[in-house]
């Protein structure tokens, strides 16, 4: 009888084992589960209001207007809230319209503003609020669909994307770019979502 008990004992630490190594593989997967849906998610939106540029466009007739001429802020509250164009078929993002003046920005629920941005390709971080020409005189210029936070916490999810969209070549290049926006004291999120129009 000694020897089936013992038997037992063993036949349960071995279940035993097995299951929590099977608990660490799972809990490693649902953990990278987790990560790939937030970095879908998190491109999904920022395309989501490319495309509201782009709705708006087609429905109006033109860009929404923006200051500056390199770098532009694009007067995205006119995506919520009909300011005299008589095509608008709006609204064309579910945000709350910001308390900016210049209708530049927009409220998110979870982050802290949503933004367009209309700049060259070649513009480099410490570029983005620079004034210059390019747009102006021909060159190729970009819509950027932003979203800001207040703090750093997003910076792993950064990489994620940036490994999903640029194969992973940094913060300041390809179609996705991320950094601290020392002029608005807030981390800034922005991917190219479309060639901006000529009109």
């Amino acid at each position: 009888m000694k020897q089936v008990g013992a038997m037992f004992g063993l036949d349960a630490r071995i279940a035993l084992a097995i299951f929590g190594a099977l608990s660490v593989i799972s809990g490693a997967a649902l953990y990278s589960a987790i990560q790939q849906v937030r970095v879908t998610s998190f491109i999904t939106e920022l395309k989501e209001i490319g495309k509201a540029w782009e709705a708006y466009y087609l429905d109006v007739g033109h860009e929404l207007s923006g200051s500056g001429v390199n770098f532009q802020i694009l007067q995205v509250q006119r995506l919520v809230e009909n300011l005299g164009d008589a095509a608008w078929k709006g609204p064309y993002l579910p945000y709350k319209k910001g308390p900016n003046l210049n209708r530049n920005d927009l409220y998110h629920s979870v982050y802290s503003r949503v933004e367009i941005y209309k700049s060259p390709d070649n513009v480099n971080w410490n570029q983005w609020r620079d004034s210059g020409t390019q747009c102006a005189v021909g060159g190729n210029c970009f819509v950027w669909a932003v979203i800001t936070n207040d703090d750093n916490s997003l910076e792993s999810l950064a990489k994620n994307i940036d490994k999903e969209v640029d194969a992973s070549d940094g913060d300041n290049t390809g179609d996705f770019r991320w950094g601290y926006d020392a002029f608005a004291k807030e981390y800034i999120y922005i991917l190219k979502v479309a060639l901006a129009r000529r009109t």
